[in-house]
């Protein structure tokens, strides 16, 4: 029951995104036209997500996974249901951002609970189930969305998630008994880091958001971003002097760790930023509905459902990950810029562009957490998921953040392709280094000393 109720949990996220994304445009017919609402209504629950996860997979490895899950979930069910009921922007993008914290701790949490039950081959079975079941959120989310949209409204979207994550609360309460005798940290929570940590990371984002709307040289954004500053290098002077810092600088400087953790930025500024944005996309140029929009995006998300499964089976069969990872991130790379071509080529290209891109994605799911968590000792295991997710969810937020700022304004002009294709193309150059720097990183760990 463990692993079911993680799977669904995990589920829930990746379609917390994308049901969003494609609900946009019904959410604007219903709340009014508003850039910065509608992007809030994205970007608000990826700043929590990527703020929160770090401190809940720390908290995790003190105050136990199973309660830090359970808790997380509950949270991520009460923004659901505040987002049902929402009757404009402010509450709606209130309960989006209450909804992310939720999210941090079922995606960091849910992976360190696994890591823990499973060990070994078992292990890497588990974590390709987990990236197949993101890979299904992915692949169908947005269809199942559209046509959730276009039958009943965009509410019932956030009533899925609720009814679904009820299910997954409901299931962990058969398996406290799995996580009895479970390694815990010792050391006191580093609750000053979490706070500067969760500052630095929210206002980071926030700026990105609230440029597209004022400015980028605008009083808000220049205030947003000092914070940003002043939180970073408060947290870079605190950690460096306390005596149980939250993070594991040694471990987040190990190659190995290092390598895994920088593939999950490359899919950040490819895979996640085009697909949030990919149905707005096809809406705008092609005229397609919500639930047409969602059915193409499966070009991209389809082979994110069996890729995991595949990927795991080599790295069982002895393949190594590192291997298998820099496929992973070369096709993504290389998928991201054919995409870029795509939007304003043809849809000949754009459809293949996409499946290249999602079979590079579905690669690296569920195995860079497998690899990432084999690198940490067992009592850090909370910690070492959350550093991953907050990588993996931070360098999204910022990605989808950035693309959209571009790409949303381009929407009520006569060029939304052109747009979407140089953010694209421009997003493409920065994973292709980030690429590179992880394939170096994996390739020094695996040379002997």
């Amino acid at each position: 029951m463990l692993l079911v109720a993680v799977l669904i949990a995990v589920f829930v996220v990746p379609l917390s995104v994308s049901g969003t994304a494609v609900a946009l445009a019904d959410i604007a017919a219903s709340l009014g036209e508003s850039a910065v609402g509608q992007q809030w209504a994205l970007n608000g629950f990826n700043i929590t997500f990527a703020a929160s996860t770090l401190a809940w997979g720390s908290l995790a490895d003190r105050i136990g996974r199973w309660v830090s899950f359970q808790l997380g979930v509950v949270v991520f069910i009460a923004g659901s249901v505040v987002s049902v009921l929402a009757p404009n922007y402010l509450i709606l993008d209130a309960a989006r951002i209450l909804a992310g914290l939720g999210a941090g701790a079922v995606f960091s949490v849910g992976s360190a609970l696994l890591s823990v039950v499973y060990t070994g081959t078992g292990r890497a079975r588990v974590f390709s189930l987990l990236g197949a079941m993101a890979g299904l959120a992915l692949a169908f989310g947005p269809t199942i969305c559209g046509f959730l949209t276009g039958a009943l409204s965009w509410q019932a979207i956030f009533a899925i998630q609720g009814g679904l994550l009820s299910i997954s609360l409901v299931l962990m309460l058969g398996t406290r008994g799995l996580l009895h005798g479970e390694p815990r940290s010792t050391a006191p929570f580093d609750w000053p880091a979490a706070i500067l940590f969760f500052i630095a990371t929210a206002s980071l984002v926030a700026a990105l958001v609230t440029g597209s709307d004022t400015g980028w040289v605008s009083a808000p954004v220049i205030a947003l971003v000092a914070v940003t500053v002043f939180a970073f290098a408060a947290l870079m002077w605190w950690e460096r002097r306390t005596e149980h810092p939250l993070l594991d600088f040694a471990l987040i400087r190990h190659p190995r760790f290092l390598g895994v953790t920088l593939v999950v930025a490359v899919a950040s500024f490819t895979f996640a930023a085009i697909v949030t944005y990919t149905p707005a996309l096809v809406q705008a140029i092609y005229g397609l509905t919500p639930a047409g929009s969602g059915m193409f995006v499966m070009f991209m998300t389809l082979p994110t459902l069996a890729m995991p499964l595949i990927a795991g089976a080599l790295v069982v069969r002895k393949i190594p990950a590192r291997n298998v990872l820099t496929v992973s991130v070369i096709l993504m790379a290389a998928g991201a810029g054919l995409v870029a071509a795509g939007a304003v080529v043809s849809v000949w290209l754009l459809a293949p562009a996409m499946m290249l891109l999602g079979a590079g994605f579905g690669m690296h799911a569920g195995l860079v957490d497998n690899e990432g968590l084999a690198a940490a000792p067992d009592e850090d295991a909370g910690m070492a998921a959350g550093w991953i997710n907050t990588i993996r969810v931070g360098t999204e937020a910022i990605a989808v953040a950035l693309f959209g700022a571009i790409f949303i304004p381009a929407l009520t002009t006569d060029s939304p392709a052109s747009a979407f294709s140089a953010i694209t193309l421009a997003s493409t150059i920065l994973a292709l280094l980030l690429a590179i720097i992880s394939i170096h990183a994996m390739r020094r760990h695996s040379e002997p000393d």
